[in-house]
């Protein structure tokens, strides 16, 4: 499902085509992507993870997102609710029950914090 404002329905295709190549790899797909009237970008994934990405570029950001997934989050992937990449040089993750988020030293120990 792509959604946009009235006349970006190319753009809004455009970006779907290559975030949903950076996800690829990684076992993720896109399921949603929408393009608010603010023009801030939010990707639903196949799993429902929310990605929260803002309105600058992106693709860079979804690769950040793709080249850390697989050894810190994926792991976690079920109580993640919403991951917001709108920080410059990482992301903050909401949980669904916080019971059930890891501790910051069991994602750390992954190499979370190697970029």
């Amino acid at each position: 499902l792509l959604t946009g404002p009235e006349g970006l329905q190319a753009r809004v295709l455009e970006h779907y085509r290559k975030l949903n190549a950076i996800l690829v790899p990684v076992q993720l797909q896109v399921a949603m992507l929408t393009l608010t009237d603010r023009h801030s970008w939010n990707i639903v994934l196949h799993n429902g993870l929310v990605l929260t990405l803002g309105r600058e570029e992106p693709e860079p950001k979804v690769e950040r997102f793709a080249r850390v997934y697989p050894r810190s989050l994926a792991a976690w992937a079920a109580g993640a609710k919403r991951v917001d990449l709108r920080y410059t040089n990482g992301f903050s993750v909401e949980w669904a029950d916080r019971s059930g988020a890891p501790r910051t030293s069991e994602i750390m120990a992954t190499g979370l914090n190697e970029g």
